[in-house]
């Protein structure tokens, strides 16, 4: 028999302690370490919501996973909207939904690609650029990342012939407006 205090029950319970205290201090570092993710979770979707670009995630299938502040005013579409948000529906007539298909299996990125949406009065240029988003975890679905930009109307001719004319042509029109309106 062993001395008092010195035997395998003894040094089993300061096994045992010392485990206790591992698993403490493994679960506090583990809530810490979640806590660090989260945080930075957040600090990236407040960027990509404030980004001044159109900028959404689609599935495979089209539909919308998410998509930040500007994209939703673009396509004047509510927060609770997105999620049931087709990439067809938002750009008719474009073949955006396949191209979203084959960046997906391909992992190939579309940059810079001009494409008319709807038709008649409602037609809208768009530039578009996709690339493929990483799968937040491995058993989630693809996406694609797309950023969209409305391109505006051409301006009319009359302001083109403007812009074309010499820069000495404009300062002699200029100083003849001066002239016109002094009463000279």
């Amino acid at each position: 028999m062993c001395p008092a205090g010195q035997g395998p029950e003894t040094g089993g319970r300061r096994r045992n302690m010392q485990r206790v205290e591992h698993e403490i201090w493994k679960r506090a570092e583990v809530a810490r370490l979640l806590t660090l993710v989260e945080g930075e979770r957040r600090y990236f979707q407040e960027i990509l919501a404030a980004l001044p670009v159109a900028v959404a995630v689609a599935g495979r299938d089209g539909m919308l996973r998410a998509a930040n502040r500007a994209f939703r005013e673009l396509f004047g579409l509510a927060a609770e909207e997105v999620a049931q948000a087709d990439v067809s529906r938002l750009l008719p007539g474009s073949p955006v939904a396949e191209w979203i298909r084959e960046v997906i299996e391909t992992g190939a990125t579309i940059d810079e690609c001009e494409l008319m949406a709807g038709g008649g009065e409602e037609a809208r240029r768009f530039l578009l650029m996709l690339a493929p988003a990483p799968a937040w975890q491995k058993e989630q679905r693809e996406e694609a990342l797309l950023t969209v930009f409305e391109l505006l109307p051409e301006e009319d001719s009359g302001a083109e012939e403007e812009e074309d004319s010499s820069p000495e042509e404009g300062a002699g029109r200029a100083l003849r407006e001066e002239d016109d309106e002094r009463g000279g």
